[in-house]
């Protein structure tokens, strides 16, 4: 069956206690039309209003940091060391980002674009979640890809998320 939209595929190593990779894994994700029905199946949510909460949040917490912290956050990813010598205010605003809500919509999302990419078989919710790797939600890279999944499928916020760096 033919694809249409966004196909990517993460792809991560399982190692021994040797650190020799015993497995190499692939993960496809599929965003398209379906995908927001599979959302709403698995969460009973809206895909396109989730996100647009999650991203109002976002840019409103980016909105309240000083303008040094803003330029830090536009140069890299935050390192330990700019998380010292930022204002504590600062540091307490970003904290913010990470939260339950956000992180279970991340869940559900990439939950939603693996079983977007297996239809028509439909998966149990729990078996996808429990596929998804620890180290797949804290890989920077893949986070890049995520939110290049998150501007394909919801265009009109392309220039908030740009604004808030997600």
């Amino acid at each position: 069956m033919a694809n249409y939209g966004m196909v990517k595929t993460y792809r991560y190593e399982q190692y021994d206690d040797n650190g020799k990779i015993v497995k190499i894994n692939n993960i496809k994700m599929v965003f398209n039309v379906m995908t927001y029905i599979i959302y709403q199946n698995y969460t009973g949510r809206d895909l396109q209003a989730d996100f647009q909460k999650m991203i109002a949040e976002h840019v409103a917490i980016y909105d309240s940091i000083s303008e040094e912290t803003k330029q830090k956050l536009n140069d890299k990813v935050l390192t330990a060391e700019d998380f010292a010598t930022m204002p504590e205010s600062d540091v307490q605003t970003l904290m913010k980002m990470s939260n339950p809500m956000t992180n279970l919509f991340l869940v559900d999302f990439i939950a939603s674009l693996i079983a977007t990419a297996k239809y028509p078989t439909k998966v149990n919710y729990e078996d996808i979640i429990y596929e998804i790797p620890m180290e797949m939600l804290t890989d920077e890279s893949f986070a890049n890809e995520l939110f290049d999944f998150m501007r394909f499928g919801v265009p009109e916020s392309k220039k908030k998320l740009h604004q808030a760096k997600l």
